[in-house]
């Protein structure tokens, strides 16, 4: 994400003064911040008020899941997705402005935080929700290790290793109680799929475990509409595919992707996925960029496409 043009914001202030005169009504705009970040770093107060602005000036708001910079991050962290949603849920309520609703815009992790919100509660509802690089499909591989990407043996037998690490470690009670990271691992191996489905907090907000819970295909429908946005250099999420809901095949889960609507979550509409796309809820974006290095004017109009 590159730093927001100051001029530009005053520019964009003067455009939401001439509509707070006209009396334009409009929906307030919510965002959520990614890993190792915080509501309360200048980057993310800067991004609020731009994305406020390009809508004229509504009330924005950076939700937190902390009361300080420090706490906001470690959350991110060491903290499971199921406490930050709640958290972030029970920060929303108490906020007179968001009552009737809300627009969404999250940055990557920080993506969890909205789709697990839309799914376990939805009230006030999140009325469009723009996904910029989320993880809600989960992350196959350890950042950097990229399959396909050309490592050295010694590199690759490292990233082979780290990938076995991270399942037995994520696929604990402990670990998904404790960790955020853990919660959204989703190893694409056969031989990892029963332990995914019986642990993995993602496989219980996406109906791929073991339980299926109505509720939140309902809630998800609740929302007008979904913006997925891809980085097409992506290097951090992997498979990228998975920002427009793809997955790894199963059968060739490191050489071969399925697109969303061969996913098992799509065809048996587990969620509302499918749902949503037969109603015209989903659309789909993309940069030619690494994870979050879109351009300020590529997400203006995002924002002005879609949530305006």
């Amino acid at each position: 994400m590159e730093p927001i043009d100051t001029q530009h914001l005053l520019e964009l202030d003067d455009e939401a003064d001439e509509r707070r005169r006209l009396g334009e009504d409009a929906v307030p705009v919510v965002v959520t911040h990614g890993i190792d970040d915080s509501c309360f770093n200048p980057g993310m107060i800067s991004y609020t008020k731009f994305a406020s602005s390009v809508l004229g000036g509504v009330y924005g708001r950076c939700v937190p899941t902390g009361d300080s910079k420090t706490s906001d991050t470690l959350n991110g962290y060491f903290k499971s997705m199921d406490w930050n949603v709640a958290e972030f849920a029970s920060r929303v309520r108490a906020d007179p402005k968001l009552a009737n609703g809300f627009h969404a815009i999250g940055m990557s992790q920080g993506n969890c935080v909205l789709a697990g919100y839309i799914k376990q509660f939805n009230d006030p509802p999140v009325k469009k929700f723009i996904s910029v690089n989320g993880v809600n499909a989960g992350i196959a591989a350890v950042p950097k290790c990229i399959p396909k990407k050309r490592l050295s043996t010694i590199s690759q037998n490292m990233c082979e290793l780290l990938m076995e690490m991270a399942s037995k470690r994520a696929y604990t009670t402990f670990a998904q109680q404790h960790s955020f990271q853990s919660g959204y691992w989703r190893d694409p191996r056969p031989v990892e799929r029963k332990a995914y489905q019986t642990y993995s907090t993602l496989a219980r907000w996406n109906n791929d475990g073991f339980h299926v819970n109505e509720t939140i295909k309902e809630n998800w429908l609740k929302t007008e509409k979904f913006v997925w946005v891809l980085a097409e250099q992506e290097t951090t999420v992997w498979p990228k595919e998975g920002e427009h809901w793809g997955a790894p095949d199963p059968k060739d889960p490191f050489n071969h992707m399925l697109l969303m609507n061969q996913t098992e979550w799509y065809q048996k509409d587990l969620f509302g996925l499918k749902t949503a796309q037969e109603a015209g809820k989903n659309a789909f974006e993309s940069f030619n960029g690494d994870h979050m290095g879109f351009t300020h004017e590529e997400c203006k109009r995002w924002i002005e496409t879609y949530l305006k």
